[in-house]
């Protein structure tokens, strides 16, 4: 879709953009000391059908080769120490990682964003860890991907 100078956004123009898929949960335990890979049972929106809420929930797979945005985003992760927040592909390859490391409660976004070449049939996941020496919740856990460009 290319837009002129002067024209006005409608909702024909919008519900013509590229896919996107916006997962999110409220609530998600994280195991002390070992990565958890996010599960997403509902979506936000899906337009471009990346996302099965019945199976490999965890996953956003993209349908056309291109240039995406990924981005991941924990809040109110209540663990001291380490806090990493991995996004990969195909299950295996890293494309985006945030480490923290705190003295006190990680209570403010932690988030990656991370533009990629895909291929149709790639998939993303997230994934968090955290060293504070007991089981936490992380609250508010989003994941989401948009198309920039489509080869």
């Amino acid at each position: 879709m290319t837009f002129s100078s002067g024209e006005v956004l409608t909702a024909a123009n919008l519900n013509a953009l590229q896919d996107v898929t916006i997962l999110t949960d409220t609530s998600v335990t994280i195991a002390t000391g070992s990565g958890v890979v996010i599960p997403f049972p509902s979506e936000v929106i899906d337009v471009g059908g990346w996302h099965s809420t019945s199976t490999n929930t965890e996953r956003i797979t993209v349908t056309n080769a291109g240039v995406y945005l990924i981005t991941a985003n924990v809040v109110n992760i209540d663990a001291l120490g380490r806090l990493l927040l991995n996004v990969t592909k195909n299950g295996s390859t890293l494309i985006a990682s945030q480490d923290l490391s705190h003295s006190g409660s990680v209570n403010d976004d932690s988030s990656v964003a991370v533009h990629d070449l895909a291929a149709a049939g790639d998939y993303y996941t997230m994934s968090v860890y955290h060293s504070h020496g007991s089981d936490r919740t992380a609250d508010r856990i989003t994941f989401a991907a948009s198309t920039i460009y489509v080869s």
